[in-house]
């Protein structure tokens, strides 16, 4: 499958040189555009926007040596690592290409190479471009020329052994003026971490993998074997030769006493088994005077957990063909030897994304269509029919052999289909409508539809069979949203207030099934000094359930958690999936955030932002963590007669009411080695980046149904006030590295009986790279250093976990360090090649 998908991408390649030639004269045409100033004589300079520039400044810029001291391999993965120096409230990133909405699906899987420069928008520019409000948007402006064939290999482990993986990738990318293609390929695996391969508890004693014989109320088995074997027998192991014919007495001479014991942990994993292989083209041109984009993209997965060894017992009669015994004795065995119990789920999914873009007169235009479809299929199972498996025991049958294969029909499986697809599409326009003293008022108007449907069709290890499925009517979005500038420096330099503008956007969710769904926000963006930014905002929602939350695919699992009632770790099936039964909600935002530049523009950036959130009756996740919720909602949690919890129904729920305020704090720096006029700087300098963020949780309370008692996540629920993060990247163009740190402060929750206290943990990484070519240099250009990158990661240097004690000090079964943390320090070692 490797070899055939490197020679498609190969085959594209071939393809690539023929269709570029169509391309070069616009190429060239672009290469000598002017990209800040024309002279055109003596007197006239005409001043043009440089390519690819959006229509709203940036506040950081990323030049290509900026970009290379990542070392990433894909531009999604340099984004990834700009993430906490671009945003550190965890949004998802917006972005455009070459300052055009459209084509950023594919782009994502471009080389950081492919890029000139990657700009950062201030967080008004959302708005501009019918974006979120709030959210950051990023430009990535690509090189008009570049062609790129690189394969990518690597491998991790764990330094305490047991888990290990694989990824193999490979993509080709071209680049000519405005038209860019490009596809590629991926296939990954990770393998089982077995509960053998770390030091876990063992609640049970050793497993017999072959089966045995017991007496009743575990006395002896028969007076006459104890006489053969010279003591008295009260085991014996299946003798050889059983599972085709009856055995005689003497035959369990050899066994008395004797069962093949196996480890119960070397049948169960920690974390399961994992292979993922994903397939992407897409292809961005211009079409007349608009540029059009389409992407395709597809993939499978398959991830398998083993459960344990399945057991049943039965009473094999004395009178049974079956049986040399000559009183009634206890058969105990599994389903088919070591063969454990397994958990799997495997989902297909494929899509494509369209995009045109272009102006019509003074109105920027952008047209958008999505379309997924995907299929899940997961299995559990259960273990062995007790009763079926009784009967054939007790039958006595010549043809039911109780010590030979057992057949299919005895061994319990549920298992869930579902089919899932979805459609969307946008149409935004945005222009300036009319002029104010202070600027222009910009326009931005969105208008969408979407539609879903979605199938699950469950069938249970009794034949038993339940299906559903839930096609969602047409719904409509319209949102407007205007820019009006209150005060502008541009417009007025001696304006008193600086630059002062404000946002207001409205929208309408229509159609379906659901109510209409309004929103509403404003925003005042304000900059008294070119040093200080700030930025106010209040939003109204009414919060209508996601899709995803509403009719997303049943998938039963299982999952490992502490079961605070008992205290003790328990593995029940875990069932996520959508809730139909969700309802509407609303939901009130405030916001205020400053942006310092203390010493310049380019200099540390600080930033200080303070929100506060409150929800009513909206959609959330079940907070299982919580004792409490059990009592609350005692349907999602099913016990066994010992009261071990055996199924948690872990779908979202709708939430009274919930209440966020939070303090968030960054810090960003970016340094040069030498600080010269441009002329002088050298050709290759040591850049450095720095980004430290804190979050400081001031309020996080949950009333989950009215009535009851308001669960304070902050105040015995286990989450942290505080939490810290720093990245540290420092490198050039050849060379760099970086170390990250994550701080979790501590926290406490309350048990039924005892007091976990989870004490603060600190983890740190580090990732380097080099490239040999730039580093010795070398005078052949088809040497075969030349593009090469070497990567080396280590995740967790330290080897650190999240400890947890009680009020005695003693640590909490369940809570050992490579329980809470199974993998640990993990190395990671890649080579990419570009050719």
């Amino acid at each position: 499958m490797r070899v055939v998908l490197l020679l498609i991408i190969l085959d594209f390649a071939r393809v690539e040189e023929a269709f570029a030639q169509r391309n070069d004269r616009a190429a060239e045409r672009d290469a000598a555009a002017p990209d800040a100033a024309t002279v055109t004589d003596d007197t006239e300079i005409v001043v043009t926007a440089r390519y690819g520039d959006a229509n709203v400044a940036p506040e950081t810029e990323l030049d290509e040596e900026d970009i290379a001291i990542h070392g990433a391999s894909s531009i999604a993965e340099l984004l990834q690592s700009l993430k906490p120096s671009i945003d550190g409230s965890g949004e998802e990133l917006e972005l455009l290409v070459n300052g055009k909405r459209g084509g950023a699906v594919g782009v994502s899987g471009f080389p950081p190479e492919a890029l000139s420069r990657l700009a950062i928008l201030p967080p008004d520019a959302a708005a501009r471009y019918g974006y979120p409000p709030g959210r950051r948007v990023v430009n990535l402006v690509l090189k008009r020329k570049f062609s790129s064939l690189s394969i990518d290999a690597g491998a991790s482990f764990a330094t305490a052994g047991g888990r290990d993986g694989q990824r193999l990738s490979a993509g080709y990318t071209a680049i000519s003026g405005q038209t860019n293609w490009g596809v590629n390929a991926q296939l990954s695996r990770e393998s089982a971490l077995l509960k053998n391969q770390r030091h876990i508890p063992r609640p049970v004693a050793a497993v017999d993998l072959a089966g045995h014989i017991e007496g009743l109320g575990l006395g002896e088995i028969d007076p006459q074997l104890s006489a053969l074997a010279g003591k008295a027998v009260t085991i014996a192991g299946v003798p050889r030769g059983a599972e085709s014919d009856p055995p005689e007495l003497s035959d369990f001479v050899q066994t008395a006493g004797v069962v093949q014991l196996g480890d119960p942990h070397a049948y169960e994993t920690l974390l399961p088994g994992n292979e993922t292989l994903s397939l992407s083209a897409n292809l961005m041109r211009p079409i007349g005077a608009f540029s059009g984009s389409i992407s395709v993209n597809g993939g499978t997965n398959h991830t398998e957990r083993l459960l344990g060894l399945p057991r049943a017992s039965a009473v094999l009669p004395a009178t049974s063909l079956w049986s040399p015994f000559h009183q009634d004795v206890v058969l105990v065995r599994s389903y088919d030897g070591d063969r454990p119990l397994r958990s799997r789920l495997q989902s297909r999914s494929w899509g494509v994304s369209t995009s045109l873009s272009g102006a019509i007169g003074s109105w920027q235009l952008n047209l958008l269509a999505n379309y997924m479809r995907g299929s899940s299929r997961s299995s559990l199972d259960r273990g062995i029919d007790i009763t079926e498996f009784q009967k054939i025991v007790a039958s006595g049958d010549v043809l039911k052999n109780p010590y030979g294969r057992l057949p299919t029909e005895i061994f319990l499986t549920d298992e869930i289909y579902s089919i899932y697809e979805n459609w969307d599409a946008q149409i935004n326009v945005s222009n300036s409508i009319f002029e104010m003293k202070s600027g222009s008022v910009f326009s931005n108007f969105t208008a969408s539809a979407n539609r879903n449907f979605s199938s699950n069709k469950l069938i249970k290890s009794n034949h038993s069979s339940f299906e559903n499925s839930h096609a969602r009517n047409m719904r409509f979005k319209v949102q407007q949203s205007f820019t009006i500038p209150i005060s502008s420096r541009i417009a007025d330099e001696r304006a008193v207030l600086g630059d002062l503008s404000i946002d207001v956007l409205g929208s309408l969710d229509i159609g379906g099934e659901r109510e209409v769904q309004r929103a509403f926000d404003g925003r005042v963006n304000w900059t008294p000094w070119p040093s200080v930014q700030l930025r106010g905002s209040i939003s109204y929602t009414e919060d209508v359930p996601a899709v995803v939350l509403l009719e997303g695919p049943r998938v039963e699992t299982i999952n490992r958690v502490y079961d605070f009632i008992r205290q003790e770790v328990a593995e029940p099936v875990w069932i996520t999936g959508g809730n139909p039964a969700l309802r509407r909600g609303t939901r009130h935002a405030f916001t205020l955030n400053g942006t310092f530049y203390p010493l310049s523009k380019e200099g540390p950036t600080l930033n200080v932002s303070y929100q506060r959130v409150i929800g009513r009756r909206g959609s959330g996740a079940l907070p299982t963590s919580a004792p409490s919720v059990e009592a609350v909602f005692p349907e999602r949690f099913t016990r066994d007669d010992a009261g071990r919890l055996i199924m948690v129904d872990a779908r979202p729920i709708n939430i009274a009411r919930n209440s966020l305020e939070a303090l968030t704090t960054s810090l960003v720096v970016r340094l040069l080695s030498e600080r010269q006029p441009a002329a002088a700087v050298p050709q290759n300098p040591l850049r450095l980046n720095m980004s430290l963020n804190h979050v400081w949780q001031l309020k996080n309370e949950l009333l989950i149904r009215n009535g009851i008692a308001v669960l304070d996540q902050l105040n015995g629920a286990g989450q942290p006030r505080h939490h810290a993060s720093l990245q540290l990247t420092a490198g050039k163009k050849g060379l760099g590295a970086t170390l990250s740190g994550n701080w979790v402060g501590p926290a406490r929750l309350d048990g039924a009986d005892e007091v976990f206290h989870f004490k603060s943990s600190l983890k740190f990484n580090f990732s380097t790279f080099f490239e040999p070519h730039r580093l010795i240099g070398s005078g052949n250009e088809d040497s075969v250093f030349k593009n090469l990158r070497i990567s080396f990661d280590v995740q967790n240097i330290f080897n650190e976990f999240r400890r947890v004690q009680l009020n005695d000090g003693s640590v909490p079964y369940g809570y050992g360090r490579d329980e809470i943390d199974p993998v640990g320090r993990l190395i990671r070692f890649s080579i990419q090649k570009r050719f």
